[in-house]
């Protein structure tokens, strides 16, 4: 429902109409991202977010914990040590499980969200961007999209300047703050999960070092030892 009519021109000026496959095969903006990109992206974020919640629009949690479930018990996680095991099912119950809940809390005032907001989903237009890749689409607080913002601007491309211009962008919008707690709380959960995504690749890579790291800059974060915003954490690829 968030997909829009796109067209564009050939090599020869026809005006076509592109399909979703070739819509998302456009050049996303990490590639030469810029500061009025950044404050285009926060400005249809806002505008999905606006978007009316519509009946198909899915509110509960069970695809998420259906997905937790299978990581916890595959192979890959038996294959780790019982020191990485542990870690992972303390961040389970610290963070994901109860983050994860209160995505259902509050039915009122949740968004629709677009729910992968990672830089490779914003492409660039000729006068604007646009977000793709709708697959992840839920109800949920408009800080779980942000979050993830905070994470790729932040402390993917280490450009906390980025960051607070997408922020201002998008609280201007919104007319009030994003909600600190909240913010802080999805960004956790967001590294929780790339570190469940992680657990699935380490036994073909066998390269559990790199996981341990990343474990580990989580682990500090949600035990209070370092700040979010101050941990260069390893694995947001």
């Amino acid at each position: 429902p968030l997909m829009e009519r796109v067209l564009h021109k050939d090599s020869k000026g026809h005006i076509m109409v592109m399909s979703a496959w070739e819509y998302e095969q456009q050049i996303p903006i990490i590639y030469n991202i810029n500061p009025m990109q950044i404050v285009q992206a926060a400005t249809e974020l806002y505008k999905i977010h606006s978007f009316p919640k519509y009946d198909s629009l899915r509110e509960d949690t069970k695809e998420e914990f259906q997905g937790y479930g299978d990581c916890l018990s595959s192979y890959s996680f038996t294959f780790l040590d019982s020191d990485h095991q542990a870690k992972i099912k303390n961040l389970y119950k610290k963070v994901i499980q109860p983050v994860t809940e209160t995505l259902t809390l509050n039915h009122q005032t949740n968004v629709v969200c677009h729910g992968q907001t990672v830089l490779e989903k914003i492409i660039m237009k000729p006068s604007t961007v646009q977000w793709v890749d709708y697959e992840a689409v839920r109800s949920a607080p408009r800080e779980y999209d942000a979050a993830r913002m905070f994470l790729q601007l932040h402390h993917r491309l280490k450009r906390p300047d980025l960051w607070e211009l997408f922020r201002g962008s998008y609280e201007a919008k919104l007319g009030r703050p994003l909600n600190n707690s909240a913010l802080e709380q999805f960004a956790l959960l967001h590294l929780t999960r790339r570190a469940l995504e992680l657990v699935s690749t380490t036994l073909y890579t066998m390269n559990q070092a790199k996981l341990s790291k990343f474990l580990q800059e989580i682990t500090d974060v949600v035990a209070g030892k370092k700040d979010l915003g101050q941990v260069t954490f390893t694995r947001l690829d």
